[in-house]
């Protein structure tokens, strides 16, 4: 049976941000210390960039991301790639939605009366905070 192509859209338009909502979940966990190296090289790449995005928000967490990245490339240097490359991939949208969609998997929220606090981060000492 032929699924329709609005169907075929739609499934993978899902698929596509059930999978950027599991990068996400996987990338805070590492910034919470929970996952300790990156799992293969899209994750590894991502996780570089990602770091980067969020560290003048979350310094403590943008270290754990950026240690597990450093930890599967210190295995596999060959699959760094260049920051540009990880965008040509479409392994991420954009990097103004990693660091908005990865901050508030942190604790923040940036929308106007939407903050809330990232009470992880409060607590080690993190710079978690909304900008003034």
């Amino acid at each position: 049976m032929a699924v329709h192509p609005a169907l075929r859209k739609a499934l993978a338009v899902e698929n596509g941000r059930d999978v950027e909502d599991e990068l996400l979940l996987r990338c805070a966990a590492t910034g919470r210390g929970q996952v300790t190296v990156a799992r293969d090289q899209r994750e590894a790449n991502i996780f570089r960039l990602a770091a980067v995005v969020i560290q003048s928000r979350f310094p403590l967490e943008a270290e754990g991301i950026v240690h597990a990245s450093e930890r599967y490339f210190a295995r596999h240097p060959e699959d760094m790639v260049p920051s540009p490359e990880v965008m040509r991939k479409c392994w991420v949208s954009s990097m103004p939605r990693l660091q908005d969609m990865l901050s508030r998997k942190l604790g923040w929220s940036w929308n106007v009366g939407e903050l809330s606090p990232n009470l992880e981060s409060s607590r080690r000492g993190s710079a978690g905070s909304p900008p003034a």
